[in-house]
């Protein structure tokens, strides 16, 4: 499945997460967006979700990774990039963290977040978020939603709950010796959103 939303999916999504460090507001916009393209039930089920308690854990997981495997000063931007992992012979939804001497805030696509020898790879990169795997395991089958839900709704979140950790936690565990470093959020193989990056 292409991982492009389109034009106008992709800037409404982009402007909810610029508009709201809240999780909870930022992805009710999109459900409602979600809910204006295509009347279904699944909105109300994912509605009940509970986006926030779930933050907690992936910002302990963050500061683990950062604490244990800092990265080298020559990183200039994280990736936290989207994928579509095989879990119990099924198909989910996660996202991990790497790094990249390269950073282009132009691009799209993010290609300048490719590995390469110099890209940092922790070896804990692998978040475990639940409410991804529940999104994708709602929207992936659902014919109504399926070409749309998960690339909102996945990219929304992942996005919202970045941002408010990268907000929250030690900005010295995130930038290290340097001034700043740029954060992006994205699908592997499709669109990404740069967000506020992290300054001294």
């Amino acid at each position: 499945m292409d991982n492009q939303l389109g034009i106008k999916d992709y800037y409404f999504v982009r402007d909810v997460v610029e508009s709201t460090s809240n999780v909870r507001i930022g992805m009710e916009q999109l459900l409602d967006y979600c809910k204006m393209k295509s009347p279904d039930p699944v909105w109300a089920t994912i509605r009940n979700f509970e986006f926030e308690g779930e933050i907690p854990k992936l910002e302990l997981w963050l500061l683990n990774v950062l604490s244990s495997e800092p990265p080298s000063n020559d990183i200039k931007a994280f990736w936290f990039g989207l994928f579509n992992p095989i879990l119990d012979n099924e198909t989910s939804c996660g996202f991990y963290i790497c790094g990249s001497t390269n950073f282009a805030s132009y691009d799209r696509t993010s290609d300048w977040a490719c590995w390469q020898k110099d890209t940092y790879l922790p070896t804990q990169r692998y978040a475990d978020s639940r409410i991804l795997r529940e999104i994708y395991s709602l929207v992936d089958n659902n014919n109504n939603v399926s070409n749309f839900a998960e690339f909102i709704l996945a990219l929304g979140y992942t996005c919202l709950a970045v941002k408010y950790i990268c907000r929250s936690i030690n900005p010295n565990l995130i930038l290290g010796d340097r001034k700043r470093r740029d954060i992006a959020v994205g699908f592997d193989s499709g669109d990404s959103i740069i967000l506020e990056g992290v300054e001294r």
